[in-house]
């Protein structure tokens, strides 16, 4: 518990304690306004009370003191002419007048203030506590008593010669119960405190007042209180010590309340620290002054890195950004607040991300501007699927649209095809076959593109059957083996002998892995020695297909998209760019996933990673279908 010499009382009274409006002075004229203000009331309780009235000018001695405390927080001198109980009795008068005043007041700061009135209080009461003299205790303690402070006197012996009405009042002991007796007999746990004892021993030792703030007491009646301590050593008039006076506030509502507040403190620091959104708090020059874990999470910088740091540091440096964040500053303090504001923001990394941000201003008791808070939460995802899902819905009316078409162009195509077939077959003519055959083939490409369309937009619905994963690739290798782009070409097969079975559509499935392998065969059409691996395994819960080729690669800028509708790498004509779209809707309807690696110039990795299931019973792998 921290101790402290009672002069130290002059230095707690705070510069300009008065509130004034933002932007002002205790110079300025609206500050000399509320100066004279407070005297014209001052004044008049004196006058009701009928004090500092005989002599004007010790009036205006006293007033000047407390002037002086107003404009420099220092408590100024008392004036030697004016009887103290005067000098003290008008303080007590300002007091009341400044406690009116600041009824309104934050009551954080109208307590500070009204604690400073009592260091000037008891800066004046000093010199009087060391004289043992039953008048100034008399006169103490009726004063004391209406500021709600504790007095009583011990000798040197700890025995109780003086036992104020506020000691009566505070501890239910009426002074005839009490005086005579040691202090520590009537109360065992001042005894059992050591800080007590030791202030005591203290102002014995140094013949000086000391001080003990929130000195924890255990009262029988009263529970635990909380007391702030004054022991002021009384001399004997020949330089001796003859007792100890002591003044005893109990701040133990006080102390409840600030400990309450600070629990409610530290439980909305928590609630903000921990919640999922990014919370940040700005001060008037929009630096960061609080950055939570959220924020951590969303940007990527730790707070020790961003405190103090302008909040320009997440926006991104282009001209439209940064006005976008001046205007958003400037509405802020011009109307409290930006809400669901959408933005693009800028991480650690160097990534962007759009926001959803709302940004409030925030006041002081005085109504001054003094910052900002800002709560943001990622939105990237969140539109990335809404657009995924416009997407879908444009892809959705292609496909009806497709298979609405389907069955009408669907006839004259396969006339067409046949018609050209036979013509084929009853001419001589080799120009005109070839140009019959090409008229077939790009019949049968249309036919090829309709099918597909028809296909992605079909609803999935096949029998799901256990299949043999090994059994499938060797059938789709067997499938796509009469492709030209194959031909010369090699396909190795490193098929796991006891891979799980899987759970899927034999048809689907085996679509998958012949447009896989089809993709490989488009990437190692043009590559000396182009080759395809197609592997399998078991990798824990899950059974493992990959198709690797070691073809041209993939571009990194074209990875994110490989499995989009329509979108394809391949020359026009060659693709409609539904292949891996199908593929990869068919592996997720099977609560699989499909990845894709790839490198340009060193070909590229497919992976299917499908559920494993167990066999039926007495059945062997070989034996289930693919």
């Amino acid at each position: 518990m921290a101790k402290e010499g009672m002069g130290t009382v002059q230095s707690v009274a705070p510069r300009l304690s008065v509130p004034s409006s933002a932007g002002e002075s205790p110079e300025d004229p609206s500050g000399l306004r509320r100066e004279e203000l407070l005297r014209s009331a001052w004044e008049e309780l004196l006058d009701r009370q009928g004090l500092l009235t005989t002599h004007a000018e010790h009036r205006q001695s006293v007033w000047r003191s407390l002037s002086e405390w107003l404009r420099s927080g220092k408590p100024g001198t008392l004036p030697e002419q004016i009887p103290l109980h005067e000098a003290l009795s008008a303080v007590l008068a300002f007091r009341k007048v400044l406690e009116e005043t600041l009824k309104d007041t934050e009551e954080s700061r109208r307590d500070e203030l009204l604690r400073s009135v009592d260091a000037l209080y008891c800066a004046w009461v000093q010199p009087v506590c060391g004289r043992a003299d039953a008048n100034v205790d008399e006169f103490l303690d009726e004063w004391l008593d209406f500021a709600d402070v504790g007095h009583f006197c011990l000798d040197t012996e700890g025995r109780v010669v003086f036992w104020g009405r506020s000691m009566e009042r505070l501890y239910s002991i009426p002074a005839s119960e009490i005086l005579g007796r040691k202090l520590f007999d009537a109360f065992p746990a001042f005894h059992q405190e050591p800080e007590f004892r030791e202030l005591l021993e203290k102002a014995a030792e140094q013949r000086a007042p000391q001080q003990a703030q929130r000195l924890r007491h255990r009262s029988q009646k009263k529970g635990l209180r909380y007391l702030n301590v004054r022991v002021a050593p009384i001399g004997d008039g020949g330089g001796k010590i003859s007792g100890f006076r002591v003044l005893v506030h109990d701040v133990t509502e006080r102390q409840q309340s600030e400990e309450t507040l600070d629990r409610y403190r530290k439980y909305v620091q928590t609630i903000l620290q921990d919640a999922a959104d990014a919370i940040i708090v700005l001060d008037e020059n929009d630096r960061i002054v609080m950055w939570n874990r959220g924020a951590e999470a969303l940007y990527g910088w730790k707070a020790e890195e961003v405190l103090g740091k302008p909040i320009t540091i997440i926006v991104p440096n282009d001209p439209r950004s940064q006005r976008e964040i001046e205007w958003i500053s400037k509405e802020v303090q011009k109307k409290g607040y930006v809400r669901n504001w959408e933005a693009e923001r800028i991480t650690r990394d160097g990534r962007k991300v759009l926001i959803n941000l709302t940004r409030t201003a925030i006041y002081d008791s005085d109504g001054r501007f003094v910052g900002s808070s800002i709560i943001a939460r990622d939105v990237s995802e969140q539109r990335r699927i809404e657009q995924q899902l416009i997407q879908s819905e444009k892809l959705s009316a292609v496909g009806q649209l497709a298979a609405g078409i389907a069955h009408e162009i669907g006839s004259p195509l396969t006339a067409i095809s046949s018609l050209a077939q036979v013509l084929i077959e009853r001419s001589d003519d080799e120009f005109f076959r070839e140009r019959l055959s090409l008229i077939r083939k790009e019949v049968d490409r249309i036919a090829r593109i309709v099918r597909e369309l028809v296909d992605f937009s079909r609803p999935v619905a096949q029998t799901v059957e256990r299949l043999s994963p090994n059994s499938l690739v060797e059938e789709a290798v067997r499938i796509v083996g009469y492709d030209r782009r194959l031909k010369h070409k090699q396909i190795h097969l490193e098929l796991q002998p006891d891979v799980h079975p899987v759970e899927g559509g034999y048809d689907q499935l085996l679509q998958v892995l012949v447009n896989l392998l089809l993709n490989a065969a488009d990437a190692i059409e043009s590559v000396p020695n182009g080759q395809v691996w197609v592997r399998t395994e078991n990798r824990g819960d899950e059974v493992l297909i990959s198709v690797r080729d070691n073809g041209v690669g993939i571009p990194p800028e074209n990875l994110p998209h490989i499995f989009d509708p329509f979108f394809t790498t391949k020359k026009p004509g060659k693709g409609t760019g539904l292949g891996l779209w199908v593929c990869l809707n068919v592996i997720r309807n099977l609560n699989g996933r499909i990845e894709v690696e790839s490198e340009p110039g060193k070909g590229a990795t497919f992976r299917v990673f499908l559920p494993k299931c167990p066999l039926p019973e007495g059945r062997t792998v070989k034996e289930l279908r693919g």
